[in-house]
């Protein structure tokens, strides 16, 4: 059986989202509508300004549900093109920490396994660069060269489908890891040996204490590593270094 790590995308090894670079990817086609670019843009800068504790999550949300509505309107082939670039333009866009932690576990024979909320064609191009054994990624229905609407999401129970990959592929819990930063990585966090929250959003570092998960800091050029003695006790600075 063999050990594996698995790795949430956006927020965690690429420093932003896949689907939010998509967008701009499709909006410079000429692709989004007039009202939508207005609403992501209001709620970009909603966001940028700090002007309330939910203002990513609605940025983030209004364009995933802004793109969600387009495909179905536009050619496969047309949204594949803009899925190239966003891919030639963005993937070296990473974290150092995770970066470095995929190296040594790829070294010790883990399988490096990623679960994504974006689409599996992002997905699939993006992991390529950084040498992923198995990847998913929400999958767009098509149909004769055209989407129909229908998904099937990976956002959510991302701890479903890691034990399917279990199954799958021979693997073992026995000194697995998990890295993520939102509470939709709480699912995989909790059924690992080893657990990172990494530059986790408040919810997850809410959940980390809970159960004394170690957090992962990385801003600017340092990377910063808090460790809890006890589930719910007060976290202490045990490492940083350069990035």
């Amino acid at each position: 059986m063999n050990k594996f790590a698995v790795f949430d995308i956006d927020g965690t090894l690429f420093r932003s989202s896949l689907y939010i670079e998509l967008a701009s990817e499709l909006a410079a086609d000429g692709l989004l509508d007039s009202d939508l670019i207005a609403d992501i843009a209001t709620k970009r800068k909603t966001w940028s300004s700090r002007q309330s504790d939910s203002a990513y999550e609605e940025f983030d949300s209004a364009v995933a549900m802004g793109i969600d509505g387009l495909l179905p309107t536009i050619p496969v082939a047309q949204y594949e093109l803009a899925v190239a670039r966003t891919i030639s333009n963005n993937a070296d866009k990473i974290y150092s920490y995770t970066r470095k932690l995929i190296t040594t576990l790829k070294s010790k024979g883990y399988k490096i396994i990623a679960v994504s909320g974006s689409p599996k064609e992002l997905v699939e191009q993006f992991v390529a660069h950084y040498d992923f054994d198995i990847w998913v990624g929400q999958h767009w229905i098509q149909e004769n060269g055209a989407f129909t609407g229908e998904m099937v999401k990976t956002h959510t129970n991302k701890d479903v489908i890691v034990k399917k990959l279990i199954e799958d592929y021979n693997l073992t819990l026995e000194g697995s890891y998990a890295v993520g930063d939102t509470e939709g990585d709480i699912g995989i966090l909790s059924m690992v040996d080893h657990p990172i929250a990494f530059n986790p959003t408040y919810g997850l570092i809410k959940e980390a204490e809970m159960h004394g998960w170690p957090l992962v800091i990385e801003r600017k050029n340092i990377c910063y590593t808090l460790h809890s003695e006890l589930p719910g006790g007060a976290y202490a600075l045990v490492d940083y270094n350069r990035v």
